[in-house]
């Protein structure tokens, strides 16, 4: 049984693989490709550093893999009731929101009539030289904001929401902080990918420099 729980440990594999990294790393550093030998030399090290890369993505998937298999099983299991249910949910919130703000609606055209009709005993009493009365501050009342049951609560929240009808109609400022947004998150570089792949070297766009380089594909 000790014997099992050895091999299922990891631990012991990884440290035997990487128990050389510190003087590998150190030998890297000092790697100097000045002519073919020294690529050559530079070649047989990268094969050597690409096998052990190899060697601890596998002992990894031989650990990792099942666990995700399952995990992926059980997220399938439960996602579809969980979706279904929310679905509800959220169908369910938009009718309570939609009530709420229809009597906003209503309670606000109410507060409206009862502040104007203020405004005029105000002006009343004014002409006939008389004190205004002092009126309460015109409130309907709503719905209470939290609903309780024996099981749960719902509590309801005024919040300001927002979308973007057109993107092109924002001020320049904003307009600048969302460019800036996309360079950082690199969605310039999907757009142009394409481009280059088509045209290569020949591309000419202004802000983009077209370089080659080398990519080293390693096997072992």
């Amino acid at each position: 049984m000790e014997k099992k729980e050895i091999e299922q440990n990891p631990e012991q594999k990884v440290i035997e693989i990487a128990k050389d990294y510190g003087k590998l790393e150190k030998k890297s550093n000092k790697i100097i490709i000045s002519d073919e030998k020294q690529y050559v030399e530079a070649n047989a090290f990268i094969v050597e550093i690409k096998g052990r890369i190899n060697r601890v993505k596998a002992l990894k998937d031989e650990y990792v893999k099942p666990l995700k298999e399952n995990i992926k099983k059980l997220e399938t299991l439960f996602t579809d009731p969980i979706k279904n249910y929310e679905k509800i949910e959220v169908a369910t919130k938009r009718l309570m929101s939609d009530f709420r703000l229809e009597q906003e609606r209503i309670a606000r055209i109410e507060e409206e009539k009862i502040r104007k009709q203020q405004e005029k005993e105000a002006e009343k009493a004014e002409k006939k030289g008389e004190p205004a009365p002092i009126a309460p501050i015109a409130t309907v009342e709503r719905v209470e904001a939290t609903i309780k049951t024996e099981s749960g609560k719902s509590t309801a929240s005024k919040v300001v929401k927002f979308e973007i009808t057109d993107a092109n109609k924002l001020p320049k400022k904003y307009r600048d902080a969302i460019y800036e947004l996309a360079i950082k998150k690199g969605l310039a570089e999907q757009v142009i990918r394409p481009v280059i792949k088509i045209e290569g070297m020949k591309t000419k766009l202004t802000g983009v420099r077209v370089y080659e380089d080398f990519n080293i594909n390693v096997t072992a």
